[in-house]
């Protein structure tokens, strides 16, 4: 489906997507020199976490694959905003020095607070950055292989609380989001990217923990 349905698809009232909507602007702006349609996070991903975090009210999001942190950004905003919540993040650094870049460059020190970054393999950080229904939104972002999607989406999946989002940027690079959403049991939405391609969410069921955005 199209991004423009993800108003219904969350539930969230019209009053609060107009301002939501308007906060985000302020996010593109201040991100406007970082981001492209080669290295950076799709801006369909980006609007769809800064919408989810302030909507859903999370106490922790995990992500992986951070880059030069567009999404850590957007995502400690809508945080900050909120008043409440943390973010730990995870992130492979690539092994060959001209693909490096500085990891987070974009996450300015204001929102810190509220920011942990982990370095290493997600298969072994992922199970150690919160025990069982301890995680909101999980958003996977990083190494779009079908094992390692796969790996993620398992222990994240153990992770989350009743009620809580699993996300998955480019899952239409193979088949993973479909057969891990027929393993559990559970449908996938997809929502498709400004850049192509698809962002995936499936619903942990049970009550959401999360509370309606601040002003």
């Amino acid at each position: 489906i199209d991004l423009d349905q993800l108003q219904a698809f969350l539930g969230v009232s019209d009053a609060d997507y107009a301002r939501i909507e308007g906060e985000f602007a302020g996010v593109k702006e201040a991100l406007k020199g970082d981001l492209d349609f080669v290295s950076t996070s799709d801006l369909s991903l980006l609007w769809l976490e800064y919408l989810l975090c302030r909507h859903a009210g999370p106490e922790h999001v995990i992500e992986t694959g951070v880059w030069i942190g567009s999404s850590s950004y957007t995502i400690l905003s809508a945080l900050e905003k909120n008043g409440k919540g943390k973010l730990s993040s995870i992130d492979f650094p690539p092994f060959r020095p001209k693909n490096r870049v500085s990891i987070g460059r974009v996450v300015t020190e204001a929102l810190y607070p509220r920011w942990t970054l982990h370095l290493g393999p997600s298969k072994s950080l992922l199970p150690k950055l919160a025990r069982g229904g301890e995680v909101d939104i999980f958003i996977h972002d990083s190494d779009h292989t079908y094992l390692n999607m796969m790996v993620e989406f398992r222990a994240a999946w153990e992770l989350l609380r009743p009620g809580g989002y699993l996300v998955s940027d480019d899952s239409s690079t193979n088949y993973s989001i479909l057969d891990f959403s027929e393993e559990i049991g559970e449908p996938v939405t997809l929502f498709h990217r400004i850049k192509g391609g698809t962002i995936g969410i499936i619903r942990k069921p049970g009550d959401a923990s999360g509370s309606s955005p601040k002003s």
